[in-house]
């Protein structure tokens, strides 16, 4: 199977190809992270421990890096000097709510790595030119870090735009709310077709910049797209999504605030069906 069929068979409606796949990613050492977390509150218990399974795997790799880069004949460090996987869950038959727990634990956790964008590390990671642009915005005063942010969100470049996004997850609450703001505003004057590919991008704050961006450009052809976004396992990228469609539309069809996976599908297809309808 390859990676693009991979791919679609996670949002595959039938729940045995989304097993297979959730548990190929852990196989192939994949770091498909937004997707795993996603089948965390999947309807099937099979592919939420599939799911699981692959984050545990995931996990191991990721703190013990020794490991991931080792090949049938190296041998790895031994057992007794690895770092153990992480493991949030969800347990085997777990309620909603520790499902969705469980997932909120992942995200949090894997932000904190800084690794929701990797697709495998059996290579090692390079920095990009966005690395010490991210690092600075982090370290500065207050009145530095404004300043900056203005020379950030109007310069040219990938690289400022990944910068900013890779810095708010280190950001205090306030600094954060700011540097969302320079992002959503930056991402407002591109090319809506740049902007529904950054709506599957693999960091949760470009997706959650670009459904606001959308709103802002009053894209209304774009709700079906922005609406799949109430699937993010990113429970701001989520919030902001319902934002945009609120904007786009002029209807609130929720999700509700820690809504179930069968509430957030709910209001997903009211907002395709408003789109149908217009």
């Amino acid at each position: 199977m390859s990676e693009d069929e991979l791919r679609s068979a996670l949002k595959s409606p039938k729940a045995d190809r989304r097993f297979v796949a959730a548990y190929a990613v852990g196989e192939r050492r994949l770091f498909w992270i937004d997707d795993l977390t996603r089948l965390l509150t999947d309807s099937s218990d099979a592919v939420r421990q599939a799911a699981r399974r692959s984050h545990i795997i995931l996990s191991f790799l990721h703190l013990n890096p020794e490991v991931a880069a080792a090949t049938t004949s190296q041998s790895a460090a031994s057992a007794v000097s690895l770092a153990k996987p992480m493991d949030f869950g969800p347990l085997p038959g777990a309620k909603r709510s520790a499902r969705a727990k469980a997932a909120d634990e992942w995200t949090q956790w894997w932000n904190e790595q800084g690794k929701t964008d990797l697709k495998t590390l059996a290579a090692p990671v390079k920095d990009t030119q966005a690395d010490p642009l991210a690092d600075r915005l982090v370290k500065v005063s207050l009145e530095q870090r404004k300043d900056l942010l203005k020379k950030y969100g109007a310069s040219i470049g990938v690289e400022y735009t990944e910068a900013i996004a890779h810095a708010i997850p280190r950001l205090s609450a306030d600094a954060r709310k700011e540097a969302r703001q320079t992002l959503a505003l930056r991402l407002s004057d591109r090319l809506e077709t740049t902007l529904l590919r950054y709506l599957e991008d693999g960091d949760a704050e470009i997706r959650r910049a670009s459904v606001l961006a959308l709103g802002m450009r009053d894209s209304k052809e774009t709700v079906a797209a922005v609406a799949q976004l109430l699937l993010d396992p990113n429970p701001s990228g989520v919030r902001a999504t319902c934002a945009s469609l609120r904007s786009l539309t002029g209807e609130d069809y929720g999700p509700p605030p820690n809504a179930t996976e069968e509430e957030k599908q709910d209001a997903l297809k009211k907002y395709q069906a408003w789109r149908l309808g217009k």
